[in-house]
């Protein structure tokens, strides 16, 4: 509600080289807005570009960003993560990211003990293979009629609850208007 982020432990992100990408992964920073990601080895040369969540998956292509988003994140104990999208570019030497998509926050209440997981399914895709043009002042990804049953459902999958508990739960959305299909 406060539009507060902070980046959690074991984030990723990939960090786009003129060869692919790589994983770039928290090592300092962890509950703070600002944080220090190290990675491995690559190819080529580092573009100055990067996108949160990590996925393998990512590409760019002139002016393209090629984003997947996943069908499932596992958030551990960290169940208020809301892996939502972003768009990072290097500004005087530091990655400024900003969001490219939606979140869907629900706040769920006496969620019984041994709870893992939720599912939301909607009438659009909301997870898979998304393009954003890079040239528009504020990259976004977008919703798209589909066919696919798979792409219409995000599962958030969790620690299993060991008391009876309130949940805030957020799942990561293209840009889109919906309506739920159950």
């Amino acid at each position: 509600d406060d539009g507060y982020f902070t980046w959690s432990a074991n984030d990723q992100v990939w960090i786009h080289t003129t060869g692919g990408g790589v994983a770039g992964t928290l090592s300092a920073g962890a509950g703070t807005a600002n944080a220090t990601f190290t990675h491995g080895s690559y190819v080529g040369d580092m573009t100055g570009k990067a996108v949160y969540p990590y996925d393998y998956y990512h590409s760019i292509s002139g002016n393209n960003l090629n984003v997947r988003l996943a069908s499932s994140y596992y958030l551990g104990s960290v169940r208020e993560n809301t892996n939502a999208v972003m768009y990072g570019v290097n500004q005087d030497g530091v990655l400024k990211f900003n969001h490219m998509a939606g979140v869907m926050r629900f706040h769920l209440k006496n969620v019984p003990a041994g709870a893992t997981q939720f599912k939301l399914t909607l009438d659009k895709k909301i997870n898979g293979d998304f393009t954003a043009d890079l040239s528009a002042t504020h990259p976004s990804i977008s919703t798209e009629e589909t066919l696919d049953p798979a792409e219409k459902t995000i599962t958030l999958n969790f620690d299993a609850l060991t008391q009876t508990s309130d949940l805030r739960l957020c799942f990561p959305l293209p840009v889109g208007t919906y309506r739920s299909e159950e």
